[in-house]
């Protein structure tokens, strides 16, 4: 068995940077797609989620 709960928890910074600049525009978009609060705060914040 393994002291670690996830793999995420050995990973550098750079390494944690790079997985969140891979995932955050999707997320966005999906957040953009089918929530009406953030939809409207991106309109808002002249935030174009891609």
């Amino acid at each position: 068995m393994t002291d670690t709960y996830d793999e995420i928890e050995t990973k550098s910074w750079s390494e944690i940077r790079a997985l969140h600049e891979e995932k955050i525009p999707d997320q966005l978009q999906c957040l953009d797609e089918h929530s009406e609060f953030y939809s409207e705060k991106f309109a808002e914040w002249n935030i174009d989620p891609g």
